[in-house]
């Protein structure tokens, strides 16, 4: 894969989520699924680390997240069983996870259990219903189940958003990453290409008719009503 492009499509994801979360600026914020905890590092460049919490599956991802951002509060935990009490945290991000998990449903509830009323959660998930995506499954994703021995079977919008809990009401659905194939199957090598290609199919996003067929993920910014 292009790097400039797989680094852009984060960047884009990240963008949004950030924006939406840390508008207006608050504390006590909460990444499920953290991973190797890049996006805690960017939160903690507009708060204070310290009330930063992150938890991840995988150990691995949550020893390195300690390295990476040693003043967040980490632990290894599945999303499902989030190891906090109700109402703890005023936003929480769920980016690339719910694709993974085993009872996205579950997750979402423990979500909204530990979220504060009025709090504010971004979830970010690939959207299968791009023609892109729609390629990635049929000749890769197989493979990459079988190498990674993880579930990897996102949502479309309508399924995602019919099976938030009721207490969470959409706030805002935004497509990003529009054409990610071109250059992310190696069509194009040089980064000035890609980046061109990136600046030029971005406007694509913003129009209904085509944002859910051309644009490889989704965000959804949620409020906890009650």
């Amino acid at each position: 894969m292009n790097v400039v492009i797989a680094v852009q499509r984060h960047v884009n994801v990240k963008k949004i989520l950030s924006e939406n979360i840390l508008s207006p600026i608050v504390e006590n914020i909460l990444d499920v699924g953290c991973g190797e905890g890049f996006f805690l590092i960017r939160l903690s460049v507009e708060c204070d680390p310290s009330s930063l919490y992150g938890i991840d599956i995988s150990r691995f991802e949550v020893e390195n997240a300690a390295i990476n951002c040693p003043s967040a509060n980490l632990i290894c935990s599945c999303a499902e069983n989030l190891p906090f009490k109700n109402e703890t945290f005023q936003n929480i991000v769920c980016s690339e996870v719910l694709e993974h998990v085993i009872n996205p449903r579950k997750t979402l509830r423990e979500i909204a259990r530990v979220l504060r009323i009025n709090g504010k959660v971004g979830i970010s998930t690939p959207n299968p219903s791009s023609l892109f995506m729609k390629f990635y499954h049929r000749f890769y994703s197989e493979k990459k189940k079988v190498e990674h021995a993880c579930k990897d079977e996102p949502m479309d919008i309508h399924n995602l958003i019919s099976v938030l809990p009721s207490n969470l009401g959409v706030h805002r659905k935004v497509f990003t990453n529009p054409f990610p194939l071109l250059p992310s199957e190696g069509i194009f090598k040089s980064k000035f290409l890609a980046k061109l290609i990136i600046k030029l199919s971005s406007p694509l996003q913003k129009i209904p008719m085509l944002n859910s067929k051309v644009c490889d993920h989704y965000v959804i910014i949620a409020k906890r009503n009650n």
